[in-house]
């Protein structure tokens, strides 16, 4: 069984086993006309996702606006019972938005389930996040859908179009899958449990003057979240692909490029003198040096501890030219 087949099976195993979410017979990964199956971040294209990958040509433009319980809304549905998107089920009552384009932000309170499909989010003037889930809300699943600033007129001191965060995650149990996020400071930030971040492009981040750019920030403890077979890249010299703060984080198959450090490992609180992140497992990632010679601007890595009684694991990470990348 190839490389490919074990990332794909254990991706489903970590649906599973964090969301209560599984592929069934028959729905299992429904994917649109020409759209290639993905078995390695490096193949992720920006044809490979987004609404226009998913068909949805015309999408109908809204203003953004703050989804809570008891409120109607013109650009969603309320679905009554369990459904299951692209493999993906959804327990119970929930909000599904589906080919729909905002030019302000999102601001999501509902402790109902929302789903995202075939969905654009790309906000027109300055704002800390184009998708801000809060804490308590229900779980949340952004699925072949774009989300960033409308532009990046005037970077990197003219801030009348910056953006902090595209999707901050502050809830439990959210899924990102075969998504485009671009043009924002930080791609995806993530503060509750058990998040899935599969096969999305997250790119073009801008820095604004005083930036620290993520592709994916992990802040804060939060355990069990799983990072697969994404392509994250990041063109400026400081801070990562992926910034590490936690537990039980699992970074499999991605394919990352640029940065200061690609990755920040989460040693001793990446620096900052606190605890150590544990049970972080790295493993079959390629770090491209399209940027930088070192794949990040200082190197691939930073603060990986390898004190055993954290159960870290690095294992197959390797440049483009298959060189190994050791901790």
């Amino acid at each position: 069984m190839g490389r490919g087949r074990n990332a794909a099976l254990f991706a489903v195993l970590i649906a599973s086993i964090i969301f209560g979410a599984y592929a069934e017979a028959g729905e299992a990964k429904k994917f649109p006309p020409n759209i290639a199956q993905i078995t390695h971040g490096s193949e992720i294209t920006a044809a490979s996702v987004g609404p226009e990958a998913a068909g949805y040509a015309a999408l109908k433009t809204y203003d953004g606006g703050v989804i809570k319980d008891g409120g109607s809304y013109a650009f969603a549905k309320d679905i009554a019972g369990s459904a299951t998107y692209d493999g993906f089920k959804v327990n119970g009552p929930h909000v599904l938005i589906e080919g729909a384009a905002f030019t302000k932000s999102l601001d999501i309170s509902t402790s109902r389930p929302v789903v995202m499909r075939g969905v654009s989010v790309r906000v027109e003037r300055a704002s800390p996040w184009a998708v801000l889930v809060r804490p308590g809300a229900g779980p949340f699943l952004f699925l072949w859908s774009d989300a960033g600033a409308a532009s990046t007129d005037g970077a990197p001191h003219d801030r009348s179009h910056a953006m902090s965060g595209a999707l901050q995650l502050r809830s439990a149990k959210a899924v990102v899958f075969r998504s485009h996020i671009s043009k924002t400071s930080d791609g995806i930030d993530v503060s509750g449990t058990g998040a899935l971040v599969q096969e999305n492009l997250i790119d073009d981040l801008t820095a604004w003057d005083g930036d620290h750019n993520d592709g994916i920030q992990l802040a804060g403890d939060e355990p069990n979240i799983a990072i697969i077979r994404n392509k994250i890249l990041n063109p400026n010299p400081q801070t990562s692909c992926v910034y590490i703060l936690g537990k039980g984080v699992t970074l499999d198959g991605n394919y990352f490029g640029g940065g200061g450090w690609t990755i920040y490992g989460g040693g001793k609180s990446n620096g900052h003198a606190g605890p150590s992140s544990r049970r972080i497992r790295a493993a079959n990632n390629i770090f491209g040096r399209a940027y930088f010679p070192k794949s990040g601007h200082f190197g691939p890595l930073a603060y990986w501890d390898t004190s055993p009684e954290l159960g870290n694991q690095w294992r197959g990470n390797r440049f483009e030219d298959g060189q190994p990348v050791n901790p």
